[in-house]
């Protein structure tokens, strides 16, 4: 009898897992490759972020990095410290597919969204802006407020960062 419970105990419960039990609809990952992953170093330390479901900024989140940006991924790297990731003109990037990032020279969030021949990226490690020197942003997929995915590669004053993102809203927000 004992055994019996075990077993059916068991079964009940691979049988939940394997439907989903417990997941959050709509912000299932899309080939394991969902949320934010990062690293590289900045100032001679390393930084690293592997987040399933970063925070989304969509609109000016200026007042989240202190710089222009539209939309921001806010997370925590592997020290604990705050990383926010900021994408100034997503649209103009996704319309050309791919584009050189270039240190940006606007200064709102409508200035950096009309730039066409570059793309406008903000790194905030901490509290301290990160000052980026070049390298490339790709835009796979651009829904706005909805789910934004790409990757990039970032040349910085005393380091480099690559990673990809794919991030959708969190449920909470």
């Amino acid at each position: 009898m004992r055994r019996s419970i075990v077993a059916g105990v068991v079964l009940l419960s691979v049988a939940l897992v394997g439907c989903g039990a417990g997941q959050v609809r709509g912000v299932q990952p899309r080939d394991g490759e969902s949320g934010l992953q990062l690293a590289g170093t900045v100032d001679g330390r390393q930084v690293a972020v592997l987040d399933g479901l970063p925070r989304l900024y969509a609109g000016d989140c200026g007042f989240y990095v202190g710089l222009p940006a539209d939309v921001c991924f806010g997370s925590r790297d592997i020290d604990g410290g705050r990383l926010v990731l900021g994408l100034g003109n997503p649209q103009a990037v996704a319309d050309a597919g791919t584009l050189p990032v270039r240190r940006p020279t606007c200064g709102s969030a409508d200035e950096c969204a009309d730039v066409e021949d570059h793309a406008v990226v903000q790194l905030v490690v901490g509290d301290a802006p990160v000052r980026i020197d070049g390298g490339t942003l790709t835009v796979t997929e651009l829904i706005p407020s909805v789910r934004y995915a790409g990757v990039f590669n970032l040349r910085l004053e005393d380091g480099s960062v690559s990673g990809r993102f794919d991030v959708v809203p969190r449920p909470d927000s």
